[in-house]
């Protein structure tokens, strides 16, 4: 653990502190078991997005609590395969992120990443495979790099596994000027 600012430590696991990720920081509400992974489950596969509020503010408690310091200027979601959103409907995320940032009061930029080809789902992938399955999978179009640059981005997905997903939307940001990346979720498997 390393000291950070106002006396809290920043924790690294130890897959971070083995490849470290693009994003800055990554935070989570919960763990990803019981009643909260039943709910997510719901609001992701059943349809059941009256649960939308409930879930967007845990991710907002999150975000309060651990980046209060923080300059935030938007907030943007996780991008979700084409495919599959059209299937589902909506993306879990980009709810999710819409959410929190009306609730934060900032602005919510559900373009400002784009996923530049399909993945397969990482369900059953282990870390190595989910990191190679999403390589490059991200891009923020250029054409918004005057405002992305020297900016900071929160970053909104529901669950974080090893957080390959979450590195590679990080990178992508970064590559088009932003300064810092955190990340948030509702839970952590």
């Amino acid at each position: 653990m390393e000291p950070v600012s106002a006396g809290r430590l920043a924790v690294s696991c130890k897959q971070c502190l083995h490849s470290p990720p693009h994003y800055d920081v990554a935070r989570s509400a919960a763990a990803f078991s019981g009643p909260v992974r039943d709910i997510i489950h719901a609001f992701k596969y059943n349809r059941s997005t009256w649960l939308r509020k409930e879930l967007s503010d845990m991710i907002t408690g999150c975000v309060i609590t651990h980046f209060n310091d923080e300059h935030i200027h938007a907030v943007c979601p996780v991008p979700l395969n084409r495919a599959k959103e059209r299937k589902r409907g909506y993306n879990q995320a980009a709810l999710l992120a819409a959410a929190v940032a009306r609730d934060i009061k900032r602005t919510y930029l559900p373009n400002v990443l784009e996923r530049t080809r399909n993945t397969p789902t990482q369900t059953h992938m282990r870390a190595h495979e989910r990191r190679r399955n999403v390589a490059g999978a991200f891009q923020s179009p250029t054409r918004l790099r005057p405002w992305v640059y020297g900016r900071c981005f929160l970053l909104i997905d529901d669950v974080m596994t090893t957080g390959a997903t979450l590195s590679e939307c990080a990178a992508a940001l970064k590559k088009n000027g932003a300064e810092r990346v955190l990340a948030a979720t509702i839970a952590r498997d």
